[in-house]
C-alpha cells in the first residue's frame, strides 16, 4: 500500500514520524483523487496539532539570546530630516516536521528577490514615555512595519498583533539601512500580482538564488553578520543542520529529471494527500530511494510547479567523482565497473595491500605460465570484490552525495533513504 504524506495548510506533516501525535498504528492509506472526505473531528485534531506545536516550541528557538536584535527604535534624533529604508524579514519557523527549520518571506522585484521594504521617516513629535514602557516612536514603528507586511498574508479575526514584531538589526554596510525581523509563522502568502515565495536559508545564505532567480545582495548580506540571525538553537543551545533545498527527481533514458505538480498551484490545498511511493525511483546502483538535485535540471514547465523540497542528510557518504558515462540499467557484457567508475576503482586498487604487494615483487617475478589464469580475469574479480564493498558501505548510511553526468553535464545529486528526512515546501 502506498505512503503518505498529508498536505494541507500548515504544508506536508508526515504522519509516520518518531515526532509526531500518532493516529494509527499502520501506514496504509486509499488513494483519494481530487479533494479528499471530511476528517472526523477536526476540532480534536486542531487541538492536538497546536499542543504538538507548542511542544516543539520548547525544544527549538530562532532568534534567541541574540545580541544584535534590537527591541527598542531609538534611531531618530533631533534631526528630523532623517530616513531609513526598512526590509521586512517575515519569517516562517516550521516545527511540525521531524526537523524545524525556518522560511523568509520574499517577492520576485525586476528579476530578483527581495524582501518586502518601506521608507521610514522620523518625525520629532513624539514624546518620550515612561523608562519602562514603550515610546510612541517605538509604537510607531512596531504599527507601520506590522500593516505592511500583513498586506502580503491572508489573516483571521484571532491574529495576536503583538507577537509578530521581534525586533531589528541595523545593517554595517548601510547606516540608512534596517532590517526588521517579524514572526508570521504559521500564517499563509496572500495570492498577488507580484509574485511572493517562503524561501530558505540556503537558498538565501549559501545560492544566493532560488528557482532560477537571483537573490538581491543586500538580502543576505545581513545575515552574514552574525549566525544568531539564520540559525535554530535546541534547549541545549545547540545549533541546528540548515536543510539543503533541493528538487525530486525520477529517471528516465539513463538520467534524471525534475517532478513537477500536475495540477495548478491554486488547486493545492484541494489535494489533502499525495503519495510518496511514487517519488521513488531506481538506480541502478544505488538502489531504490529518493534523488534529489541540488538545482533545477530544466525548465520544462511552469517554474511555480517544480517540487522544491528542504532536506536533511543523516549520516553521509560522499562520492565526490563524477560517474562515467552515466550509470546504465543493463551494462554490455565487454563492459567492466572500472569502465564506469575507474577512479573509484583505481582508489580501492591502490589501497588493497594484496595489490601493493604484488606490485612491489613484479621485478623479481618470472613471466606468468601460460595456463595461469589471465589478468581480465583477476580485475573482473577485484571490480566484483568493490562493487559488492561499496554495497555495504552505503548501506549503513542514511544519505548518499555523488555527482553524475546527467544529459553530459557534471551534476551533484543526494539519494536520501528516509521519507522523514525531507519535506515538500
Amino acid at each position: 500500500m502506498d505512503l503518505f504524506i498529508e498536505n494541507n495548510n500548515r504544508r506536508e506533516k508526515i504522519e509516520q514520524t518518531q515526532f509526531s501525535v500518532p493516529s494509527s498504528s499502520s501506514s496504509e492509506a486509499m488513494v483519494f483523487k481530487g479533494k479528499s472526505p471530511k476528517k472526523s473531528e477536526p476540532k480534536v485534531q486542531e487541538d492536538r496539532d497546536e499542543l504538538y506545536y507548542e511542544e516543539r516550541a520548547k525544544e527549538f528557538f530562532y532568534l534567541h539570546d541574540c545580541d544584535l536584535v534590537e527591541t527598542n527604535f531609538s534611531l531618530c534624533g533631533a534631526d528630523i530630516t532623517q530616513n531609513y529604508n526598512i526590509h521586512l524579514i517575515g519569517y516562517n519557523l516550521v516545527l511540525e516536521n521531524s526537523f524545524p527549520y525556518v522560511l523568509y518571506l520574499m517577492s520576485l522585484d525586476k528579476g530578483s528577490w527581495r524582501f518586502p521594504s518601506i521608507p521610514f521617516v522620523c518625525a520629532a513629535n513624539f514624546q518620550e514615555d515612561g523608562e519602562d514602557e514603550k515610546t510612541s516612536l517605538d509604537v510607531y514603528f512596531e504599527n507601520k512595519i506590522t500593516m505592511h507586511i500583513l498586506t502580503y498574508l491572508n489573516i483571521d479575526g484571532d491574529l495576536d498583533l503583538e507577537n509578530i514584531y521581534k525586533g531589528f538589526v541595523k545593517s554595517d554596510q548601510d547606516e540608512k539601512t534596517i532590517y526588521a525581523f517579524l514572526d508570521i509563522s504559521g500564517l499563509e502568502l496572500k495570492k498577488k500580482e507580484t509574485k511572493t515565495l517562503l524561501i530558505s536559508v540556503d537558498e538565501i545564505v549559501n545560492k544566493h538564488q532560488c528557482l532560477g532567480f537571483e537573490i538581491a545582495k543586500e538580502c543576505y548580506q545581513v545575515f552574514y553578520q552574525d549566525p544568531c540571525l539564520y540559525t535554530i538553537k535546541d534547549e541545549s543551545n545547540k545549533f541546528q543542520d540548515i536543510p539543503y533545498s533541493m528538487f525530486l527527481c525520477k529517471r528516465e533514458n539513463n538520467n534524471f529529471a525534475n517532478m513537477y505538480n500536475e495540477y495548478e498551484m491554486d488547486l493545492h490545498n484541494d489535494y489533502e494527500y499525495m503519495t510518496l511511493l511514487d517519488h521513488r525511483t531506481e538506480h541502478p546502483i544505488l538502489g531504490n530511494f529518493y534523488f534529489f538535485s541540488l538545482l533545477p535540471l530544466e525548465y520544462r514547465s511552469s517554474i511555480t510547479k517544480i517540487k522544491r523540497f528542504l532536506g536533511i542528510t543523516k549520516t553521509p557518504y560522499y562520492i565526490f567523482q563524477a560517474f562515467d558515462n552515466v550509470f546504465k540499467e543493463d551494462l554490455p557484457r565487454n563492459m567492466t565497473l572500472s569502465d564506469v567508475i575507474p577512479t573509484i576503482v583505481d582508489y580501492f586498487n591502490k589501497k588493497d595491500p594484496k595489490h601493493s604487494n604484488d606490485e612491489s615483487q613484479d621485478s623479481n617475478e618470472e613471466p606468468q605460465d601460460s595456463n595461469e589464469e589471465p589478468q581480465d580475469s583477476n580485475e573482473e574479480s577485484m571490480e566484483k570484490t568493490f562493487y559488492t564493498e561499496f554495497k555495504q558501505n552505503i548501506v549503513d548510511h542514511a544519505s548518499i552525495y555523488f555527482r553524475e553526468l546527467n544529459n553530459d553535464v557534471n551534476t551533484p545529486f543526494w539519494c536520501i533513504k528516509d521519507s522523514n528526512d525531507f519535506v515538500e515546501l
